[in-house]
């Protein structure tokens, strides 16, 4: 008889129904095959299809999600604010920084680090803990498990402890002090080598024993293990001068981009192996005074503008300068500098157009003075003579500019008459 009993739809068979209604010939066979999964199932459950079931929890699940806001989302949300909830209370939360106690000694600890946070450490194996364990509980555990040997130690013991700690790191300060010094002797020495242009093996092999032997004759051997540290090998020595241009080069860019324009002059000549080099001169203001140094110096294979402009434009590039800064160019009358199209000039002034290019004249007379005939030759060496006689001149001790033989205080004054005899000859 339960198959003649009309039973009430069920919502999900509600929502099956709806969703077939305008479906085509293909659906009304899914729907035939639903209704006989669906008898099969009738007829395998009996009267319980009959009665109102509640809604199993996927169920649940699968409807609140088509929703604009699910319970997963609710749910998430509630823990979120439990964990802000916990963390705001754990940062209020007042950190307590627990103090050394000088009774704790007597577990074998002192205290290092700051005051305002300081950490137990132990005398024996130099282990630092966290401030944490500065509790006698813990410091004695700390004692326990690994000095337990020491365990029954009288204080004394754990006194003597401390002052060789105490020592050892006087000790450690002092010698880091010395180091600091030899190091700075280091690069004195290096500084001196490089100025002299010597071999940086003379710092080893000359400077370093010389030095011993000048302090053992006048201070005896207290000294000479101190300065037995100072390093002057031949690679420390390249390293140190090394940092020390590199420092100048920093400095010198430091001017230039403080100044508000500046100005090159740059020239290319061989080395005494007969390389190319490229060496660049930078003209700025610093400190309200105009300043001129050597800016770098590059090797260079070809020598031509095209390589030479590159040379100068990465290096430019590298260390941050504005060519629009740069209001003068000097260089010399070369096809590669001045060039009318491929020029460093050329290249140079598309960068900086404000620039400005200066002929170096004086490169133009040496080379004009090699192929000058012998009367004006004469001439100029005359004129160079009489130069060189004036610059010595204003080094007399009665700083006389120039001496006229003819007056009679000449002999008076017992000024040699010989340099006036050959400016007149």
């Amino acid at each position: 008889m339960d198959e003649w009993l009309i039973r009430k739809p069920v919502k999900r068979e509600v929502a099956e129904m709806e969703s077939q209604k305008g479906s085509t010939a293909g659906d009304v066979n899914n729907k035939r095959k639903i209704d006989e999964n669906e008898s099969a199932n009738f007829q395998f459950l009996g009267m319980d299809e009959w009665l109102i079931r509640k809604p199993i929890k996927r169920e649940v699940a699968e409807m609140e999600s088509q929703k604009g806001s699910t319970a997963g989302d609710v749910n998430n949300k509630r823990k979120i604010d439990e964990n802000e909830t916990a963390n705001f209370q754990l940062s209020n939360r007042r950190k307590v920084i627990r103090k050394y106690d000088i009774d704790y000694l007597k577990f074998g600890f002192t205290w290092n680090g700051d005051h305002k946070d300081p950490r137990p450490l132990c005398v024996i194996c130099y282990e630092i803990l966290a401030n944490e364990s500065m509790r006698p509980n813990k410091l004695l555990r700390h004692i326990e498990t690994k000095h337990m040997d020491l365990k029954c130690k009288p204080l004394q013991f754990f006194g003597s402890k401390l002052k060789e700690l105490n020592a050892s790191q006087c000790v450690l300060s002092h010698f880091t002090n010395v180091n600091e010094k030899a190091m700075h002797a280091s690069y004195l020495i290096s500084l001196r080598i490089a100025q002299s242009g010597q071999p940086h093996t003379i710092g080893e092999s000359l400077v370093l024993p010389s030095i011993k032997d000048a302090v053992r004759v006048l201070f005896g051997d207290t000294y000479l293990k101190e300065i037995e540290l100072i390093p002057l090998s031949n690679d420390t020595v390249a390293r140190r001068i090394e940092d020390m241009a590199k420092w100048v080069e920093d400095q010198l860019i430091n001017r230039v981009k403080g100044s508000k324009f500046f100005s090159l002059q740059l020239d290319e000549s061989t080395d005494i192996q007969g390389l190319s080099q490229l060496i660049v001169f930078n003209r700025f203001v610093w400190n309200s005074k105009l300043h001129e140094d050597i800016l770098f110096c590059e090797p260079i294979i070809r020598g031509t503008g095209e390589e030479i402009f590159e040379t100068l434009d990465v290096y430019v590039k590298s260390k941050e300068l504005d060519w629009r800064n740069c209001v003068g160019i000097c260089t010399d009358g070369a096809r590669g500098m001045c060039g009318k199209n491929s020029g460093v000039v050329t290249r140079v002034l598309k960068q900086s157009p404000n620039a400005s290019w200066t002929h170096c004249s004086i490169h133009r007379e040496a080379l004009v003075s090699k192929t000058i005939s012998d009367d004006l030759k004469n001439v100029l060496n005359t004129a160079v003579k009489i130069i060189n006689f004036i610059k010595k001149m204003k080094f007399c001790d009665k700083n006389i500019w120039i001496v006229n033989p003819f007056q009679s205080y000449v002999v008076a004054t017992g000024i040699s008459t010989k340099p006036d005899e050959e400016l007149i000859d």
